[in-house]
């Protein structure tokens, strides 16, 4: 096959690129909408910036922002946010910075055993719900060493651990584990149990651990068997 010398084999490009730059000026680009402009307005009209906006809205639920999305021409944020098992649905005034509405939706299903009554929650974000009161004793302090059972759940239902199935419960101090079962355990007594809804900054954070994905809620069911002397 003959081939074109290099010269001639530019020039043939440039002829397919001319043709080509043509054939877009030849475009009526006034068909398509001016995306550029209308987010430039909305920016515009935008006082409140997306991390002022999910701050506020963490503040209101108590919870961790999910997405965020600038709504009525950048006059409002529109954030979903977890607090434990319960989706938050916060309004943010794009201008003012004011709490327009905080919307809890139903609580989701949570895996393992049914938890029943309005759950209780701490200052900290961790959920909880007593599934049985215990009458023992409560552990001293964080450096307590407690015996417990326990089975561990993705929101979705994914078991990723439980020694319930091992069939042998583990000791363990609290100030040796993660944050939400030190505070979680720590209040309950002896012979109680109870389904801890654990949020990320008390569970393992930006840090995905086996299928434990980055900022995961955890739900854990753990009955406190006994205080180890």
């Amino acid at each position: 096959m003959r081939t074109l010398p290099i010269a001639l084999a530019s020039l043939a490009l440039l002829g397919t690129a001319a043709a080509a730059t043509l054939a877009l000026q030849g475009v009526d680009n006034t068909r398509f909408p001016d995306l550029f402009g209308a987010r430039q307005k909305q920016l515009t009209a935008t006082r409140v910036d997306l991390a002022s906006a999910v701050a506020n809205a963490e503040k209101t639920s108590g919870g961790k922002a999910f997405s965020a999305t600038l709504a009525d021409g950048g006059e409002r944020w529109e954030i979903v946010a977890f607090a434990g098992d319960v989706e938050h649905k916060v309004s943010i005034d794009a201008v003012s910075g004011a709490v327009v509405s905080n919307t809890p939706t139903t609580a989701v299903a949570l895996p393992g055993e049914t938890a029943a009554g309005d759950p209780q929650k701490s200052a900290s974000g961790l959920v909880w719900y007593d599934l049985k009161v215990g009458g023992g004793e409560q552990p001293a302090g964080p450096s307590t060493k407690v015996k417990v059972h326990y089975t561990g759940w993705l929101l979705d239902g994914k078991k990723f651990d439980s020694s319930v199935d091992r069939g042998e419960p583990i000791d363990f101090p609290l100030n040796g584990v993660i944050k939400g079962w030190t505070e979680g355990v720590g209040s309950m007594k002896v012979g109680g149990k109870r389904k801890l809804v654990i949020p990320a900054n008390l569970g393992y954070g930006s840090r995905a651990t086996g299928i434990i994905p980055a900022n995961g809620v955890l739900v854990f069911d753990v009955e406190l068997i006994a205080i180890v002397k």
